[in-house]
């Protein structure tokens, strides 16, 4: 039986190549946990801003004083949530009732919590 002993210098060598490769995972794990928070902030602002800018709509303010208005939030809001590459905006009053969803379904049903996730 033949053993294979390696010398100091080889033993060191392994030794150093393998703490360099955990340092490194370590930095590239840290530094992709610190990039996926950096995007999941920016776009949480960008979806605010969206949220804003569509609620400060004159059109859409006027729309809440008709009967029916999801007939003009819909035709406003749909273009918009297209041209932003957003997967959804969703209009609705204070009591929870829809009047814009990329699903037109579900227009004039009432909200549910995780709204747009399935």
């Amino acid at each position: 039986m033949v053993k294979c002993q390696f010398s100091l210098q080889t033993k060191l060598i392994i030794f150093v190549v393998l703490l360099l490769l955990i340092v490194i995972l370590l930095i590239g794990a840290t530094f992709i946990i610190m990039l996926q928070e950096i995007v999941e902030e920016q776009i949480g602002k960008q979806a605010l801003s969206i949220a804003t800018t569509v609620a400060l709509m004159p059109e859409i303010r006027q729309a809440f004083k008709s009967d029916k208005p999801w007939q003009t939030i819909q035709p406003l809001v749909e273009p918009i949530r297209q041209r932003v590459g957003a997967e959804f905006i969703v209009v609705g009053n204070q009591d929870g009732n829809r009047y814009s969803h990329p699903k037109p379904d579900r227009i004039g049903r009432k909200m549910v919590g995780g709204e747009g996730i399935d």
